[in-house]
């Protein structure tokens, strides 16, 4: 089984577990304040999210860890609502650089958020560029073995059925080991941007194979590079663009990428 379709198990059993505990929440009609979890940063915006069944505006606080207490105004957001809520409000403290714990309270203390945090933010950026190291196909750094070096052959294209396309390299996708070029090239691009917006955030911890080492690049854009590789490699002329690697056959039982049989 890999990486990804561990993670798509346990999604699956979280989607069980809220919808399980869900309705009773719901059918009382409580509203609900919805905040970062993991954080927002001391200077940039700060806003949260208050799901409603009707429009009467209550008053808001943003209370700190140390009891210090600032009103906030729900607006009215304009997004589409969630059903089964209503109404769609917006809390902004974006004014509030101080950091510490908070969370925001209804004025009759029967509506509270989770505690969150200004100003720390635990690294997440780099457990994603992480994540993507798990799925790389070809080495994949995380297994520290190689799979799929034999991909691929063409089919529906200009040149004859079953010709040798040179298409290593890339990502699994998700729980499965297709590798398709719409959602590669859009992984690949939002690193980079993410990079271009943030350059300073991201560190170098490892070589451009994944494996423990630095050099001296940052790693997000080691991965950017991995997936740009593969995409050069789909666009082998002019006018051809390979758009999937391997087919449904994929989905014949869980296994290892190092274990599929089906190059």
């Amino acid at each position: 089984m890999s990486i990804g379709s561990n993670l798509y198990l346990l999604y699956v059993q979280l989607i069980f577990i809220l919808l399980t505990f869900m309705p009773a929440r719901l059918n009382a009609q409580t509203p609900e304040l919805r905040v970062n979890l993991l954080g927002y940063p001391a200077k940039g915006p700060k806003k949260a999210l208050l799901l409603d069944f009707s429009v009467i505006r209550n008053r808001y606080v943003l209370e700190s860890l140390d009891g210090r207490r600032i009103t906030l105004a729900a607006v009215r957001s304009g997004l589409r609502p969630w059903p089964p809520f209503q109404q769609v409000f917006t809390l902004d403290f974006s004014g509030v650089e101080d950091t510490g714990s908070y969370r925001i309270v209804r004025h009759d203390g029967l509506l509270r958020s989770n505690w969150f945090r200004i100003g720390v933010q635990p690294p997440v950026h780099e457990a994603v560029v992480g994540f993507m190291q798990t799925q790389r196909c070809g080495y994949n750094p995380f297994l520290d073995k190689v799979c799929h070096p034999y991909d691929g052959r063409s089919f529906y294209g200009p040149m004859p059925d079953s010709s040798y396309v040179d298409a290593r390299g890339g990502w699994h996708d998700a729980g499965d080991q297709l590798k398709y070029l719409i959602t590669g090239s859009n992984a690949t691009a939002r690193m980079m941007m993410a990079w271009e917006a943030f350059p300073d955030v991201f560190g170098d911890e490892v070589n451009a194979w994944g494996r423990p080492g630095r050099n001296g690049l940052p790693d997000i854009l080691d991965e950017a590079r991995w997936g740009l590789d593969w995409i050069h490699r789909l666009h082998p002329a002019p006018d051809q663009l390979i758009h999937q690697v391997a087919d449904d056959r994929d989905h014949l039982g869980f296994k290892l990428p190092y274990n599929d049989s089906s190059n």
